[in-house]
């Protein structure tokens, strides 16, 4: 008789404040044995006694009861976890394999995991309130950090001759690849993240007085910068924003100074160790640029009277708008009228520049609102237009639930044929904002599936500067055909002369139209670029210790000579080095480069451990903030 036994975990729905979420003690229910015997029929089954049957019913009737519960977990998870550890330690214990069947052998256990870890983020993030999912996501994605960091290990100890010795460029191409993604993985999950640990924890709970209350206190103090942003995009009082500004960056950057003296410290310490000058050479070593940061300039060079141009228009604008604000002519933007906290987008005062007011951007008739699996079909057949293989498989039974603690994301399964697209709204009523994000998360499921026959470890991007849809590089000889295409169908989904062909959108196709959509998109992209180099800059001048700004610790001062230089944006309020404005940014206090953080992994990474911190502060105070 074949015998089936899962081990059935009943975890509470609602866990008390006294106990913490993670680590409560949860009961184990007794194993349940369930009998089943192949071809068999109730004639079969008529031997057993009945004690014996009555046995087994009790038992059906509480495996039944568990597993139609929703918070019931069947313990398998644990046992793949410790197959991979087990191939993994197989894997440094055997000392006989040639380097080509160590890479096959290490890339089959690589995309195993791969395929695990996907599975499980995909099953968190629809059912993000189950703790028995989320353990066993963090268990996973931990475990796939650690083969990372163990392949470059391994390569580097036991197969030195034949790195130091390779010449074909696809084996040099190989050992590059492995060695980046172990630099990479060390951060996240070592010793490394004392500091950056205390910094997210701050910056996840910080929290300020609302505007105009005469006494602040613990029970008042209560607006997350979700309500912040609100006022930051709808306000035009500014002595508000000028409140909230300051505010948020009392209980972000000056709580996080010492903090962040301490970590520059110690990334630079860990870079050394790892056989780099400081931290910021280590971050350009994935750029494979020995130039990098003069490349970026060069850049930036060339983008920049575009971005003066921008900026004069809109100061202008708000010059008018603000006009008892602007005594003098100055010919900078006070930050907390832009439209965000960091000043590092202007679409949210986007009302206020119009040039053309009476011209509207394109809508929906009647105002309407839409689905977003339509909106996914427009980009779809755009796609197929292309030459591209269809992706409604990653959308065709889409979740359009809103959900205000979900992140639109698309996922690559990792087995070559599956692809899942994660949208969080039920409805879409600016078509420009739908198509956007839906020409975005299409994109990347065609990336994927265009690389989807490579070894694992060549299906990431080529390194952290690539252009986004890269995939349009298949069609096209230089990279300028490349980028012209691509700036092409950026431009296209929601340009109103292919909107009006479409059904369900009033369309002004007007050349002041046009203007304001060009505006509209220029005040998203354009401030970014600028507000990225200049975050960056300033971190990489932090790490480097024999700079002037890194031995004299002037940190705030240098940041806003170089928001004033290079962007033409200044503080609206004096400030001094007991602040660090930068930190008020996550990706600040979270290690993140802003320049290669673009694509949804990162944005789902980045979701995922703010959630832990989060978590992990709640259990600290009894489950309450």
């Amino acid at each position: 008789m074949n015998m089936i036994r899962h081990t059935l975990v009943q975890f509470p729905l609602n866990p008390t404040p006294e106990v913490p979420h993670d680590d409560k003690n949860f009961e184990h229910k007794r194993e349940t044995e369930m009998k089943i015997e192949p071809n068999s029929d109730d004639s079969e089954q008529k031997g057993n006694s009945s004690d014996e049957e009555g046995k087994d019913l009790v038992y059906l009737e509480e495996a039944l009861k568990n597993v139609l519960n929703s918070s019931t977990v069947i313990m398998k998870e644990e046992e793949i976890l410790k197959q991979f550890q087990m191939r993994l330690l197989e894997l440094e214990n055997e000392n006989n394999k040639t380097l080509e069947n160590f890479f096959n052998a290490m890339d089959q256990l690589s995309t195993d995991v791969c395929i695990n870890s996907r599975e499980a983020l995909w099953s968190y993030v629809n059912d993000a309130d189950n703790v028995g999912k989320k353990k066993y996501m963090l268990n996973i994605v931990k475990e796939d950090e650690e083969i990372k960091r163990k392949y470059w290990q391994i390569l580097k100890e036991r197969y030195k001759s034949d790195i130091d010795n390779a010449t074909d460029p696809r084996l040099q191409r190989r050992i590059y690849r492995i060695h980046n993604r172990d630099t990479n993985a060390q951060i996240p999950d070592s010793e490394e993240r004392s500091e950056i640990n205390e910094m997210q924890s701050i910056w996840a709970l910080a929290m300020v007085c609302p505007y105009n209350v005469s006494t602040c206190n613990a029970d008042n103090t209560n607006l997350t910068i979700k309500d912040l942003t609100s006022v930051f995009e709808t306000s035009n009082d500014t002595d508000e924003l000028a409140y909230y500004w300051k505010s948020y960056r009392d209980a972000t950057g000056r709580k996080i100074r010492p903090l962040f003296e301490k970590y520059v410290i110690r990334m630079n310490n860990f870079a050394n160790s790892e056989g780099f000058h400081d931290m910021s050479e280590m971050w350009f070593f994935a750029f494979e640029d020995d130039n990098f940061v003069t490349t970026v300039q060069t850049l930036w060079n060339d983008v920049k009277p575009l971005y003066n141009v921008l900026h004069d228009y809109v100061r202008t604008k708000l010059k008018i708008f603000y006009e008892e604000l602007y005594k003098r002519d100055e010919k900078s933007v006070p930050a907390h009228l832009l439209g965000t906290m960091w000043a590092q987008e202007w679409q949210a005062i986007y009302s206020k520049v119009v040039p053309y007011p009476e011209h509207h951007l394109s809508r929906l008739i009647s105002n309407d609102t839409v689905k977003p699996k339509y909106l996914l079909d427009i980009v779809d057949e755009f796609h197929r237009s292309l030459g591209f293989e269809s992706a409604r498989g990653s959308y065709e039974n889409i979740d359009e639930s809103s959900d205000s603690n979900c992140l639109p994301s698309s996922h690559d399964m990792c087995d070559g044929i599956n692809y899942r697209i994660r949208w969080c709204d039920d409805k879409v009523a600016d078509v420009n904002v739908g198509l956007s994000r839906a020409a975005r998360l299409l994109g990347h499921i065609q990336y994927f599936k265009h690389y989807r026959n490579l070894s694992l470890i060549f299906r990431d991007a080529p390194n952290p500067a690539k252009i986004k849809n890269q995939l349009l590089g298949l069609r096209f000889s230089s990279p300028e055909e490349v980028l012209e295409e691509y700036e092409k169908y950026v431009s296209e989904l929601t340009n109103p002369l292919y909107l009006k062909s479409l059904n369900n959108f009033e369309v002004d196709t007007s050349v002041e139209a046009n203007v304001n959509y060009l505006l509209w998109v220029a005040l998203e992209k354009i401030p970014l670029m600028a507000y990225a180099k200049v975050l960056d800059e300033w971190r990489w001048d932090i790490f480097n210790a024999e700079s002037e700004v890194g031995a004299n610790e002037k940190w705030n001062e240098h940041w806003w000579e170089l928001r004033e230089r290079e962007t033409g944006i200044t503080a609206p309020l004096p400030r001094n080095e007991s602040d660090l404005d930068p930190a008020s940014k996550y990706q600040v206090v979270s290690h993140i480069q802003y320049i290669t953080n673009n694509n949804e992994e990162k944005k789902r990474e980045r979701k995922r451990k703010n959630d832990d911190v989060i978590d992990d502060i709640k259990r600290k105070n009894n489950g309450t903030w």
